[in-house]
C-alpha cells in the first residue's frame, strides 16, 4: 500500500508504519463504467477493463508438514500453498483461508476517522526488555480510503505480509520465528517484496469480459482480440457503453 496511487494509504498507527506489509489488489464490484476511473487508470480512455467472477482464485488444499503440530479440522481450502506463505523468507498471516477478510468493501470516511483507527487499533506493552504488540481489527485497516476516493467504490483484496526467517523444524509458529516478524514489524522493517501473485482458477479466464475503453481505435481492438484469442479464447470483449460519447485528445 505503500506503492498505490493514493499517497496517503502508507499509513501508520502508533508509529507502526503499515504500508509496507499490506499488499492489496483493487477492484469494483459495481458493473456500470465510470468516466473518472477511466480517466485515472487508462492513457487518453483507449485502454480495457477486466472483468472476472467475483472470487477468482484458484482453491488448493492446505498441507503442513506432520512435524509442524498445526492442528487442522476437516478439508481446508487455500487460495495460497503453505509452502508460498510461509517461508524463509516472508510470512503471510492466514486471513487470506476467510474469504470475508481476504476480500471486501472498501469503507470511505474521514480522514481524521482513518487515523483514529489506525491508532486506536495498536495495543504495545512493554515488559521490561520484551515487548508484545498487538493489532486488533488488522483485516479492515487496508479497506479503509478517505472520502474524496468515493468515487472509485472499490473492493479490494489484503494479504499482511511480514519479513520473515528461517522456519524452524517446528513450523512457523515457534516463538523464535513469530518473534522475528514482531520485531521487524515494530522497527519499520517490510518483506523484500515488492508484489506476491496468487494464482487464478484456469477456469475463470472461460469468463472473462474485457470492455474496450471509450476511446479505443479498431487498432487497439484488434490487439485485444489478438490477445484473447492466445491467452483466453472463451473470454469476450465488449464495446464501452459510453463508445462515441466523449471526445478524443
Amino acid at each position: 500500500m505503500d506503492k498505490v496511487l493514493d499517497l496517503s494509504e502508507a499509513r501508520a498507527g502508533k508509529g507502526i508504519r503499515f504500508g509496507q506489509f499490506f499488499f492489496v489488489s483493487c477492484w469494483t464490484c459495481h458493473a456500470e463504467e465510470s468516466i473518472p476511473l477511466w480517466r485515472l487508470y487508462t492513457r487518453n480512455m483507449a485502454g480495457v477493463r477486466i472483468a472476472l467472477p467475483s472470487y477468482p482464485f484458484q482453491q488448493c488444499e492446505c498441507e503442513a508438514p506432520t512435524e509442524w503440530n498445526i492442528i487442522k479440522e476437516g478439508r481446508v481450502l487455500s487460495p495460497i500453498p503453505l509452502d508460498e506463505a510461509w517461508t524463509d523468507s516472508h510470512f503471510i498471516t492466514p486471513h487470506f483461508l476467510n474469504k470475508k477478510n481476504f476480500g471486501g468493501l472498501v469503507r470511505y470516511t474521514d480522514e481524521d476517522e482513518i487515523k483514529e483507527v489506525y491508532e486506536r487499533s495498536v495495543t504495545i506493552v512493554k515488559d521490561g526488555e520484551h515487548t508484545d504488540l498487538f493489532v486488533d481489527g488488522l483485516f479492515g485497516l487496508p479497506r479503509l480510503k478517505s472520502k474524496a476516493w468515493e468515487f472509485e467504490r472499490e473492493y479490494r483484496f489484503a494479504l499482511f505480509i511480514l519479513p520473515a526467517t528461517q522456519i524452524p523444524p517446528g513450523g512457523p509458529c515457534d516463538q523464535d520465528y513469530m518473534d522475528h516478524m514482531f520485531r521487524c514489524l515494530i522497527a519499520g522493517k517490510g518483506p523484500a517484496l515488492d508484489c506476491f501473485d496468487v494464482r487464478l482458477a484456469p477456469e475463470v479466464l472461460d469468463r472473462i469480459v474485457l470492455t474496450l475503453g471509450p476511446c479505443c481505435a479498431e487498432g487497439d481492438r484488434l490487439v485485444v482480440e489478438s490477445l484473447l484469442e492466445k491467452f483466453a479464447s472463451n473470454g469476450s470483449i465488449v464495446s464501452s457503453q459510453l463508445d462515441g460519447t466523449i471526445r478524443s485528445f
